[in-house]
């Protein structure tokens, strides 16, 4: 054994334990889909953030009417319909053609007044969660 070898051991051991520790924490900070409720919307001021889960209820040129969705794997609809005007977005998971009625997404963007926001980001959540059943 060679007197670099108790150094290269704790050198290996210091970067696992760095690698570990720095994967554990991405794990915990992940985010998850909001669950912002939706009584808390009219409390957002114009200009406001905000970020939710919602399905697209009717698309009409560049608006979407969407309704925010809740409960475990967003299966229940509170009724809370909102417009949301399309622009320059961007779309980070899924493309063009998933926006479509029936599409359930985490919708960001700013509130422009009541029930009615502009669209920053859009992530097609489709493939991870249905929704509630059609009316």
């Amino acid at each position: 054994m060679s007197k670099r070898t108790p150094t290269l051991i704790v050198g290996g051991l210091v970067i696992g334990v760095t690698l570990f520790t720095v994967v554990l924490w991405l794990a915990q900070t992940r985010q998850a889909p909001a669950r912002a409720r939706a009584d808390a919307l009219a409390s957002i001021p114009v200009n406001g953030k905000v970020g939710f889960v919602a399905q697209i209820t009717a698309i009409e040129g560049n608006t979407l009417t969407i309704e925010v969705l809740a409960g475990k794997d967003y299966a229940q609809r509170t009724g809370a319909r909102l417009q949301a005007e399309r622009g320059k977005e961007r779309i980070l998971i899924g493309g063009e053609s998933d926006i479509r009625v029936g599409a359930v997404a985490q919708f960001d963007g700013v509130k422009t007044g009541v029930n009615a926001l502009r669209l920053v980001r859009v992530t097609i959540l489709t493939g991870y969660y249905s929704g509630p059943p059609g009316k």
